[in-house]
């Protein structure tokens, strides 16, 4: 099997497909779980608490990290509400946003991704987790694999559930919290 393709801001990949998001390849590639986009259909279902609560840590330490991060493409974005005078004249810059606008355009822009589990609370969407299977398959999700579970009912795949499941965190984990 070839390798795909490096693909720029794509976040859409088949689950359990090898992929390589970053150009820096792996070898062996990582098996893709949970790369969503709204134009493909997903499974659903209900999870574990124990899958849930294993996948939260999990996406606490990520590795592959970004300077930004990517936003839920399936929850609504936050209304636009511009103000009636969206510009005004400043002399020797001409035309510009009126405060108020700008603050409405922040205000309306989606945020990143936050979720909390017993009591912490982490961002998502900045990186991705790698988990083992026991047949030494390498699993690859991104961050928001966690909020696409508990707010879109998406259910992995059963080897991935699995791999999760039987992850125990490193003996230091705790000494980071």
């Amino acid at each position: 099997m070839g390798k795909p393709p490096v693909r720029s801001n794509a976040m859409y990949y088949p689950d359990l497909v090898p992929y390589q998001y970053f150009t820096v390849p792996e070898e062996p590639l990582p098996r893709a779980v949970g790369w969503l986009e709204p134009e493909y259909a997903f499974e659903r279902g209900p999870t574990s608490e124990e899958f849930r609560s294993k996948l939260f840590e999990l996406c606490s330490n990520p590795v592959e990290l970004t300077r930004g991060f990517h936003k839920c493409p399936f929850c609504p974005r936050p209304p636009f509400h511009p103000p009636e005078v969206t510009h005004h004249h400043v002399p020797g810059r001409g035309m510009v946003p009126t405060p108020e606008y700008t603050r409405a355009i922040i205000l309306s822009m989606p945020k990143q991704v936050r979720e909390s589990r017993d009591g912490c609370e982490h961002s998502l969407g900045n990186g991705e987790i790698r988990v083992r299977g026991a047949d030494g398959v390498i699993y690859g999700a991104p961050t928001l694999i966690y909020h696409y579970v508990v707010a879109h009912d998406y259910l992995p795949p059963a080897a991935f559930i699995e791999a999760v499941c039987r992850w125990e965190p490193p003996q230091d984990a705790g000494a980071k919290r």
